[in-house]
């Protein structure tokens, strides 16, 4: 005796599940399973993305461009230079592609996670800061274990988010401090929760303390 089929509905909803707990594996592999699963599992997979390379932001951009639906439901991204603890940071070029190519493209876009990166601004675009203040939607700023050239690169991330009301360090290193603060604009900011740990916690709190920006909490 054959099991009844099920309607696309119910599977949508088990869909669904699986998206709220996050487990992205098993919506990518719901992706391969049928035409009829596919659309929302593809959705909700979308809805947190890791980039580590200048081709899947690429891609990335492209299906953003064709499918702007996409674009609206990518909610976190995180970019991955290392690949371990205490292994070797390395430089997130793609981090500078990807402000460049999606600025304006991802309305909904709430959190951006940076870990195990060196921060080298060569590797980046000249007007980085300026292609970041586009993403409007951003409220949230994770930083883990990585290398800035120093504290005001670090103080010019954290200010070029106009709307970032959250951010969240731990383990990070500078090569030139300390934070110089007659030579830097703090623009008001909308930063309300901060959580700083591990090393480099000291030049974090400087850089707040003198841009006045710890005034505003």
């Amino acid at each position: 005796m054959s099991l009844p089929v099920l309607p696309t509905e119910v599977w949508e909803c088990v869909i669904d599940h699986l998206a709220y707990a996050m487990l992205s594996q098993a919506l990518k592999n719901c992706t391969l399973v049928c035409k009829a699963w596919f659309p929302r599992s593809r959705y909700h997979y979308f809805r947190r993305v890791f980039l580590r390379e200048q081709k899947r932001v690429v891609r990335l951009a492209e299906l953003v461009k064709t499918s702007p639906i996409h674009g609206k439901a990518l909610l976190q991204v995180l970019f991955k230079g290392g690949q371990h603890p205490g292994g070797q940071h390395k430089p997130i070029p793609e981090f500078g592609t990807f402000a460049a190519m999606l600025a304006r493209r991802l309305p909904n876009l709430r959190q951006i996670g940076i870990t195990y990166a060196d921060w080298q601004p060569a590797t980046f675009h000249p007007q980085i800061f300026l292609h970041l203040s586009a993403f409007t939607s951003v409220t949230q700023l994770t930083l883990y274990s990585s290398v800035f050239s120093s504290v005001d690169v670090f103080g010019r991330l954290v200010c070029s988010l106009p709307n970032l009301s959250a951010i969240a360090t731990f383990d990070l290193t500078f090569l030139k401090r300390p934070f110089n603060s007659r030579t830097f604009y703090a623009p008001r900011t909308n930063i309300v929760h901060v959580s700083f740990n591990g090393s480099g916690v000291p030049d974090v709190v400087d850089f707040f303390v003198q841009s006045r920006i710890a005034s505003q909490l």
